[in-house]
């Protein structure tokens, strides 16, 4: 592989941009919480996803893009991105699988077979999704059901990096026209964006990351650096999404709702944000750290916990809500925050160091430096 470092622009530090992921990843935990919680607090929360695409899109070509025209090789781009996205996903599927094997141990009853639940977590460890219409663990990724979204993340990844010599941005104007047609079309048969996560909604899926994406990568193509925007606004833009998130939408309207915050809002409000540049400091950057670890573990965290509180209290723990969902919340962002720190951080640095070596082999000179970026 070729050292680009030397042609690499540099590289700025979107904090704003971070709290928002972070804001939007609690969010989202606290829309499945809403059994504990005794309340659904949260209703459009799931729309995070189709914001989770479109940050994914800026970060992805700002970190990548200068490279892959320079002669970044595909196969360390694809490699790359599942160092990033794996080990936190593994934690997940393994805390899954643990939940649901010792449910099974205390209960004597699961919802699969012990042959089935292998099968099932050999092809999780492999992020291949289950597509059976009428699987007996439920959803594509049974273990840890919020990695679908990550299964679609990472099909667009490949698509881009293996499009990225031709797809200029008035090239780009063109896909992204055919999924704005494809995500109304889909948001108006289903009456929301709320799909992707089942067999059956695959389609209704791919729609959104392909737009969510291709509409981030077209913001990095036009985001300005200059004049930065008061660093005030930046908890307003937090306040605005939860809003968003919270929004009492009769039925007829949600799915018009849903494209228009798609569409336009998120759009704005990444500019938004890119504009802000570093606003917040260490606070946002604490929840960047928490995003992706609180998104992706806090399904598989609460089956535990509340697993756990069952064996010990003998009672649901929504017969205790609000209070049993706010203990479980305030869990796991500290184990989130734990797994990143002294796992995931751990575990990428090791797999990077690996592929450095590879790539130094391939070259036939060691690899001794890393680009900044290298490492998003």
């Amino acid at each position: 592989m070729t050292n680009n470092s030397h042609v690499t622009p540099t590289k700025h530090n979107f904090l704003a941009l971070d709290a928002l992921r972070g804001v939007a990843a609690i969010a989202v935990m606290l829309y499945h919480f809403s059994p504990y919680l005794g309340t659904q607090l949260l209703p459009r929360a799931y729309l995070a996803v189709d914001l989770f695409f479109m940050l994914s899109g800026f970060v992805v070509a700002y970190a990548y893009e200068h490279r892959l025209r320079h002669g970044m090789a595909l196969y360390r781009f694809t490699l790359t991105r599942l160092v990033r996205l794996y080990p936190l996903y593994a934690l997940g599927t393994l805390l899954g699988a643990i939940y649901e094997l010792t449910r099974t141990a205390i209960l004597h009853q699961s919802h699969a077979s012990a042959g089935l639940m292998a099968q099932t977590l050999a092809a999780s460890t492999f992020f291949v999704p289950i597509l059976n219409h009428r699987p007996a663990l439920g959803g594509l990724y049974p273990f840890d059901p919020a990695a679908w979204s990550l299964f679609f993340e990472l099909l667009v990844n490949l698509l881009y990096a293996f499009t990225i010599l031709h797809l200029t941005t008035r090239r780009l104007m063109i896909p992204l026209g055919i999924m704005a047609a494809c995500l109304a079309a889909a948001a108006i048969t289903r009456g929301s964006l709320d799909m992707g996560m089942t067999v059956g909604t695959l389609a209704g899926g791919a729609a959104r990351v392909m737009w969510g994406f291709g509409m981030g990568v077209a913001i990095s193509r036009r985001h300005v650096h200059r004049n930065p925007w008061p660093r005030w606004i930046l908890p307003l833009l937090a306040l605005g999404l939860l809003a968003l998130f919270a929004a009492p939408v009769p039925p007829a309207y949600i799915c018009w709702f849903d494209l228009v915050c798609a569409m336009l809002v998120f759009p704005a409000g990444i500019v938004m944000a890119v504009r802000l540049g570093s606003a917040g400091g260490w606070l946002a950057a604490l929840f960047g750290r928490l995003s992706y670890p609180v998104y992706i573990l806090h399904t598989p965290l609460v089956l535990l916990f509340a697993g756990a509180w069952k064996a010990i209290c003998h009672a649901d723990p929504a017969h205790t809500a609000p209070w049993a969902g706010v203990l479980f919340a305030c869990l796991i962002l500290p184990c989130g925050y734990a797994a990143s720190r002294f796992y995931d951080d751990v575990a990428r640095a090791r797999l990077t160091a690996g592929l450095d070596r590879i790539a130094g082999l391939r070259s036939g000179t060691p690899r001794t430096t890393q680009t900044a970026t290298e490492t998003a």
